[in-house]
């Protein structure tokens, strides 16, 4: 079994070149935090993506060229614990081998299918030919520029049964499964047609039998849609989706030290005729809840509006809506575009560089040295007997026991919370 958590982040967005393209695409992996990610339809020469992957903190990159403004296919990843190779590479499709450190391979083949008819066949004949001699897990995901049934379009013309039989047959000729997908119905949003909205679902994942059998818990994700791209990003997650970690533990940041309100949070928190560890608790605790009002505003304003956003888009998707509700959606996109440059702001400050003193104001270096700091994580440790731990729960427990037995006096421990 290959036992390793590789989310997936996949993405038609054809403004991948301009500069507010980091800062959406940050929020996404901010909240979701992939492995990968995969940007189709970008319409720019990808070496212009390289320094937004990199400072997205991917380490490699690999891409096929675009056509003028038409195609592109760009693909980033962390190669900590995989190595990514390049099987086969044409205009529509890229085919990797991923390989982990323990030997297991899978296939993975991010698509963007051409809106030309003839050019899809040609796609789907060579991925035919790759089917033929698959004989490990294989998945494929992406924009592909088709609908499998009626129920996949909403608005404008009548859908083609011959086109959505023609697109059946082609994956089942493969010997693939659609994945499905959990959220919003439609993945595009497309222009008004005699005054209704055209939505689509253009953008999903299929796999092999091998790939559903090697992860039976992995599903496809479709993502709130933010106004920068017409489609909504897909979120593959091999080992289904995520439990509620435990909470992180408290750690002071300097950052707090410039707001206004830090001294006098710390005096109402601090009593001279208290005992310093009573007193530290208070500090904590005081902490925890000014931070909440004040540097976790801003976070909390984008998550409650991204909220309200995903519960929006799925309403106009699936019922008759009037103009209020779209000026609604409209109002909430550009809030979220002033709380996301805010939010930019707070890597300063976030940073233990010494930005204040250098007076410097490089958004990369600054973000880079964060990022840097949270990847800087345990996930495996070697115990007295000199096996290898890697559950999250052995791994505290294990750290626990240890600085118990570091810290006992005469065989009597000193507990602490």
């Amino acid at each position: 079994m290959i036992l390793h958590q590789h989310d997936i982040f996949i993405w038609n967005c054809r403004g991948a070149a301009s500069k507010e393209f980091y800062r959406v695409c940050k929020k996404y992996l901010d909240s979701f935090k992939p492995k990968m990610i995969v940007v189709v339809e970008t319409r720019c020469d990808p070496t212009k993506l390289m320094n937004s992957f990199k400072k997205l903190g991917f380490d490699s990159f690999l891409s096929n060229c675009n056509q003028g403004y038409a195609g592109g296919i760009c693909v980033a990843w962390l190669d900590v614990e995989i190595k990514i190779t390049m099987e086969i590479i044409k205009f529509q499709f890229l085919h990797l081998k991923i390989q982990y450190v323990n030997g297991k391979e899978w296939y993975f083949t991010p698509i963007y299918a051409s809106p030309n008819a003839a050019n899809r066949e040609m796609m789907w004949t060579d991925l035919k030919n790759i089917s033929n001699s698959m004989s490990k897990p294989w998945l494929l995901a992406g924009d592909f520029n088709d609908t499998a049934f009626d129920h996949e379009k909403k608005g404008g013309r009548t859908i083609s049964i011959n086109r959505c039989k023609k697109f059946l047959n082609n994956f089942e000729d493969c010997g693939l499964m659609d994945l499905g997908a959990v959220g919003p119905k439609f993945t595009w949003k497309g222009p008004i047609y005699k005054g209704q909205r055209i939505y689509e679902r253009l953008d999903r994942a299929f796999c092999n039998d091998l790939w559903r059998l090697e992860f039976t818990e992995g599903c496809a994700q479709v993502l709130m849609r933010i106004d920068f791209s017409d489609h909504h990003p897909l979120l593959i997650r091999t080992m289904g989706r995520n439990t509620k970690s435990s909470e992180p533990c408290f750690r002071f940041e300097s950052a707090w030290t410039l707001h206004k309100e830090y001294q006098h949070m710390i005096q109402s928190n601090w009593q001279n005729d208290v005992h310093i560890i009573s007193n530290l608790q208070n500090i904590r605790q005081g902490f925890k809840k000014w931070k909440f009002h004040t540097f976790q505003q801003i976070l909390r304003q984008k998550s409650y509006i991204m909220k309200r956003l995903e519960g929006i888009q799925t309403t106009i998707q699936t019922s008759r809506t009037h103009k209020g509700i779209r000026r609604l959606e409209k109002h909430l996109q550009e809030k979220l575009r002033d709380i996301l440059k805010e939010e930019e702001l707070m890597w300063f400050q976030r940073s233990r560089a010494k930005w204040l003193v250098d007076g410097d104001r490089n958004t990369k270096y600054y973000h880079i040295k964060t990022v840097q700091r949270r990847r800087n994580k345990i996930v495996t440790v070697k115990d007295a007997n000199g096996n290898w731990i890697e559950d999250d729960k052995q791994v505290q427990k294990l750290f626990l026991d240890h600085y118990k037995e570091l810290f006992a006096l005469k065989n009597t421990y000193q507990y602490w919370e």
